[in-house]
């Protein structure tokens, strides 16, 4: 089960990373067409120790950034990644509609380095 404590611990920039989650699921929960999974999930996810209230009442106006910079720290080693989300609005097939793909790109030589020795 996810424990929003473990990730605190290692995302050194837990505060914006945070929020740019929030952000994503709370437009996805009342854009368009209300979707009651997304806003269920937003309720769990503000539900969360930690998590800030002001979190509760952000504008969905603003912008989200079109990718997120998140900054790892474990066993005295710092890793930079920036993720960002790939939506499938308009696929061709049904099982393809609304499909999202998240990924996560090295910031640095460093973290480029250890993830490609993580993949050998």
């Amino acid at each position: 089960m996810f424990h929003p404590d473990g990730v605190r611990e290692h995302v050194q920039n837990w505060p914006d990373v945070c929020e740019a989650l929030v952000r994503r699921v709370r437009r996805e929960a009342v854009g368009g067409a209300t979707d009651e999974r997304a806003q269920h999930i937003l309720r769990e996810v503000l539900a969360y120790p930690g998590v800030p209230a002001s979190l509760r009442s952000l504008d969905v106006t603003v912008p989200v950034l079109p990718v997120v910079p998140i900054w790892y720290a474990r066993d005295g080693r710092r890793l930079g990644y920036f993720s960002t989300v790939t939506t499938l609005g308009t696929a061709q097939d049904v099982t393809l509609q609304e499909l999202r793909i998240e990924c996560f790109f090295p910031m640095d030589d460093t973290t480029r380095d250890h993830a490609r020795a993580l993949a050998r």
